[in-house]
């Protein structure tokens, strides 16, 4: 049987991956992975918004935006991940 894949890693490489070829920064990064705790920790979607862009100093429409951008480059680079790492 192989082993069960963790998608904890996968996100990593993912990021990581998405980093190295300028998909998305360390900052966008940072962004996603603070939305990815606050949600994890059971926090409901716009107050873990509200609650980063107070962080932040930020509006929630901002942070909206700023995390739609990185996650629509990150859907459109999918298969450039994909093929990279196959």
């Amino acid at each position: 049987m192989p082993p069960a894949e963790d998608p904890t890693a996968d996100l990593v490489d993912l990021l990581a991956w998405a980093r190295g070829v300028g998909v998305i920064d360390l900052e966008e990064i940072d962004l996603l992975l603070e939305l990815l705790l606050a949600d994890h920790d059971g926090m409901a979607r716009e107050e873990a918004q509200r609650l980063v862009g107070a962080r932040r100093g930020l509006s929630l429409r901002t942070i909206r935006r700023r995390r739609n951008a990185a996650l629509t480059r990150l859907r459109q680079a999918a298969s450039l991940y994909l093929a990279a790492t196959a």
